[in-house]
């Protein structure tokens, strides 16, 4: 049954391809999203079948606007990133991710709305011990970013508004979401593309063998859509593909698809979490949503590095 949607910085990666699958299923969508890290371009091909409104989500009076009819949100709106975040003052990060999320929250119960899905990250979860992979939704963890920290708090706010209000609410953590569209900013997969097509060198952080969970963007949008869904009312879901990956292994694959020279260079962390491994536990989402991915690795590889070599035509 079609819904008037909100997408909350549908403009960004994510938020795109899934302004695109919700309008598949002929839904009405509003987009919602201030450009600071989103781009127009990403929505060039349903800008005139939307309803776009610039603006923050801090900014209750756009809010409103924005979600006039609107039974279903999907708040997917953040200052993102822990690269972007952790160049930033603290205070503005939890101000957009948490305060911006409780403005969001407080102008759904005044709308009647009647759910809404929140995005979260696989940095809630902070550092993880190798015995204890693969991370489950319930496992014990303290996230050690600002970036993870707004997310975690934010989650909170959610089920307290499910409590206190009765709105229905989701919150789905994402772990290292990759394909056409996403930006350089400290993403492994488009920056490790990127380099391999300039047949320049591949730089990582640490020794290289830190294990991560990569997914791609369709299968990420359709366990999105599966997971928003009322009777799963204050439930949290790990999206992921639930298959390990070692970084220098995947820096391999990706000069081996774009047939480039590259070399890998090993440099110094940045910061703790580039050497963490970290992996999703998923068979919560499988289980209770049907969902399994569809596209594996090296053809989401193959698709992501074609978008960017046209780009880069």
């Amino acid at each position: 049954m079609s819904e008037k949607i909100l997408v909350t910085g549908g403009a960004g990666f994510i938020g795109s391809h899934l302004v695109e699958d919700l309008l598949e299923k002929d839904n009405e969508i509003v987009v919602l999203d201030n450009l600071n890290t989103g781009c127009l371009d990403n929505l060039s091909t349903n800008l005139k079948k939307i309803e776009y409104v610039k603006g923050d989500i801090r900014d209750k009076e756009i809010v409103y606007k924005a979600l006039d009819n609107v039974t279903k949100v999907y708040h997917l709106a953040a200052e993102v990133g822990v690269d972007r975040t952790i160049k930033l003052p603290a205070a503005v990060t939890i101000d957009i991710n948490l305060n911006g999320t409780k403005n969001v929250l407080e102008t759904c119960i005044d709308s009647d709305v009647n759910t809404l899905l929140f995005a979260s990250s696989s940095e809630v979860y902070g550092h993880i011990p190798k015995d204890k992979l693969p991370i489950a939704e319930d496992d014990n963890f303290k996230p050690d970013t600002v970036y993870g920290e707004s997310k975690l708090r934010a989650e909170r706010l959610c089920k307290q508004f499910s409590d206190e209000f009765g709105l229905n609410t989701i919150s789905v953590r994402y772990f290292n979401i990759y394909g056409p569209r996403q930006s350089l900013n400290g993403y492994a997969v488009p920056h490790f593309i990127s380099k391999a097509l300039k047949k320049e060198n591949i730089k990582i952080h640490g020794n290289g063998k830190q294990i991560r969970d990569f997914t791609f963007v369709e299968d990420a949008v359709d366990a999105t859509i599966r997971a928003c869904n009322k009777k799963y009312n204050k439930e949290v879901f790990n999206i992921g593909s639930g298959i390990p990956v070692v970084i220098e292994d995947l820096a391999k694959k990706i000069i081996e698809l774009c047939d480039a020279d590259s070399r890998i260079e090993y440099i110094s962390p940045r910061r703790p979490t580039d050497t963490y491994d970290k992996y999703a536990d998923v068979t919560k989402i499988k289980t209770l949503t049907d969902w399994n991915p569809k596209v594996g690795l090296e053809e989401g590889l193959k698709r992501t590095i074609e978008y960017y070599r046209n780009k880069l035509v």
